[in-house]
């Protein structure tokens, strides 16, 4: 073997571990002519992945790299390469390519120019191409929620994703507007430092030990902390923290969102101080009413003691020798005595019954003679009207029954009475029958 076939062997060789290198490069290496075709005279066989046109149709001419760029991309494509060649810079470009199969795909195309040595003109040009689809599609999300949060209403920030037991803190790596409007920080003034920087000697400790127990567990949590701004004024925020992760489920960063909620926390307060004013009032209503029942009650007994012996000594007196006229006067007295009576344990029930404390008596009594001291109560007064008094007992009433004769008779009184104060002329019937 010649010394020639030897070197062309070597060649071959060094060829062969060079493409072996450029295939395992995660993108397509490739040169082409520096003209406005592209057609290329190297290209690694990956280009089929890419594109799904096959090595050898770029290098038969079949196809230039031109052929494949999106019309609407062309443009500016031109203008970058024709820029980096004439500046004597690498350049670097994203554009659309159409596959095989009319599928879209977004690339990434870096290289620079091959020069003539002797006249110094480009006459190829040689870089790699790799698939940036996914890489696009990525950035296009980013930014889509790049600006959702950029132009939110409620303070948002972005942090570190760990440390998040340490003195510190993940540090804060973005804020929007909305949280500079909420704090009065410049985005300088907090990038770098932790939401800590929002804390003071106030802030409730127990929401901020739970958002910090659900952070170690990687789970988001929603609690309310007041929060210092920059000149000292606190704002009562709801604190709504998530963890973003990678497409590896790795926990990268921390989001957080933040709504000023102290409108609602006043109103709350607000709210609190008038329930409390209720309760206080209506206790001091129930304590003023429970001292009107029991000076009414006491009074009532007071009242009613020496009425008792003003009604035992008229009583007393009727069975003695009296003249016509002062059994008259006698009887007036022991009637308008009864009355004042009755209007007493008026006022005594009313009180017990303000103060919830009526209770009725279950004794046996005579029902007739119950019947009986009610009619002689209002007899007086149905006869200076002229009104007769009747009452018919049927035969089926037991004389003896169980209950409050008392309370009985109160009703049978003030029943008669109004009878006789509307009834002009005539008579009034008190009908008793079993029930």
């Amino acid at each position: 073997m010649s010394g020639s076939d030897h070197d062309a062997e070597a060649a071959a060789r060094r060829l062969a571990e060079l493409e072996e290198l450029l295939e395992a490069y995660p993108g397509v290496a490739y040169r082409c002519t520096a003209d406005e075709r592209w057609r290329p005279d190297f290209v690694g066989h990956r280009i089929e992945e890419l594109t799904g046109h096959p090595a050898a149709s770029f290098l038969s001419g079949e196809l230039a790299f031109a052929d494949i760029i999106h019309p609407a991309d062309r443009p500016f494509v031109d203008v970058e390469l024709n820029d980096a060649i004439a500046s004597g810079r690498p350049y670097r470009v994203r554009y659309r390519i159409c596959t095989k199969d009319g599928e879209l795909r977004w690339v990434d195309d870096h290289g620079e120019a091959q020069r003539d040595a002797a006249t110094g003109a480009a006459t190829h040009l040689a870089g790699f191409v790799r698939d940036a689809t996914e890489d696009q599609e990525k950035e296009a999300r980013l930014r889509l929620f790049e600006s959702s949060l950029t132009d939110a209403s409620d303070a948002v920030l972005i942090t570190e994703a760990e440390p998040i037991d340490g003195p510190d803190g993940p540090k804060i790596l973005w804020v929007n507007e909305a949280f500079l409007e909420a704090t009065g920080y410049r985005a300088e003034e907090v990038i770098g430092k932790t939401p800590r920087i929002l804390q003071g000697p106030e802030s409730p400790r127990e929401p901020l030990h739970r958002l910090r127990a659900a952070m170690k567990r990687w789970e988001p949590a929603t609690v309310e902390v007041l929060n210092y701004r920059k000149d000292g004024s606190t704002f009562w925020s709801e604190i709504t923290v998530r963890p973003l992760a990678d497409e590896t489920g790795w926990f990268t960063h921390w989001v957080s969102l933040q709504r000023d909620i102290s409108a609602r926390k006043e109103a709350e307060r607000a709210a609190e101080e008038r329930a409390e004013w209720l309760r206080k009032a209506k206790d001091d209503a129930e304590r003023a009413a429970q001292a009107k029942s029991s000076f009414l009650a006491t009074m009532s007994h007071e009242i009613r003691t020496p009425l008792n012996g003003i009604l035992g000594m008229a009583s007393l007196l009727f069975e003695t020798p009296l003249t016509a006229e002062q059994r008259d006067h006698l009887t007036t007295i022991r009637a308008s005595g009864d009355t004042l009576l009755t209007v007493i344990n008026d006022i005594l029930d009313f009180s017990k019954l303000d103060a919830g404390r009526v209770e009725l008596e279950v004794q046996p009594f005579d029902l007739l003679a119950c019947v009986e001291s009610a009619l002689e109560l209002v007899a007086v007064a149905a006869r200076r009207k002229g009104v007769a008094m009747q009452h018919v007992v049927a035969p089926e009433v037991p004389q003896w029954v169980r209950g409050d004769a008392t309370r009985l008779r109160q009703v049978l009184v003030n029943l008669l009475g109004n009878a006789v104060k509307f009834t002009d002329e005539g008579e009034v019937l008190l009908s008793v029958h079993a029930g």
